[in-house]
C-alpha cells in the first residue's frame, strides 16, 4: 500500500486498497458486522477500479465476495444487525453481477427486461 501510495498513481491505490480489504474479507477472524462494512467498501473499490481502468468489475471477485458472505448469512452465530447488513451486500453483489451479465448479452432469449428504480408505492397511480 505505502508504495502505491508513493507513486501518486490513483489506480495503483485503489489496487493496493482493494487487496488489502480482500486480506480482511477472506479471514475467519472478521466478524459478520465488519464483513459487511468491508464488502461494502470492496463493491465501491471495484467499481471506482472498473472506472480508472475502462475494464468491467471482476466477476470472479464479486462470486468470491457472494461466497463469502452468503457463509456469513448462512452462520447461526451472526448477530442480527450484521445480518441486516449482509442481505443488503448481497442484494448489491447480485445486482452487480446481473448488471455485468446483461452487458455481455448472457441469459438474453430475446425478452427485454425493464430496470427501474425503487419508488413509493402510489396506489392511486393505477
Amino acid at each position: 500500500m505505502l508504495t502505491a501510495a508513493e507513486s501518486g498513481d490513483e489506480l495503483q491505490q485503489l489496487i493496493a486498497m482493494s487487496a488489502r480489504v480482500a486480506q480482511s474479507i477472506a479471514s475467519p477472524g472478521t466478524n459478520a458486522t465488519a464483513l459487511a462494512a468491508l464488502v461494502r467498501r470492496q463493491l465501491e473499490l471495484l467499481r471506482e477500479i472498473a472506472d480508472l481502468s475502462g475494464e468491467p468489475v471482476n466477476r470472479d471477485r464479486l462470486t468470491t465476495l457472494r461466497a463469502r458472505v452468503a457463509r456469513a448469512l448462512d452462520d447461526t452465530r451472526t448477530s442480527p444487525t450484521a445480518l441486516s447488513a449482509l442481505t443488503h451486500r448481497q442484494a448489491d453483489i447480485s445486482r452487480e453481477l446481473a448488471a455485468l451479465a446483461a452487458a455481455a448479452g448472457e441469459g438474453q432469449d430475446g425478452a427485454l427486461v425493464a430496470t427501474t428504480s425503487n419508488e413509493l408505492w402510489d396506489a392511486s397511480a393505477i
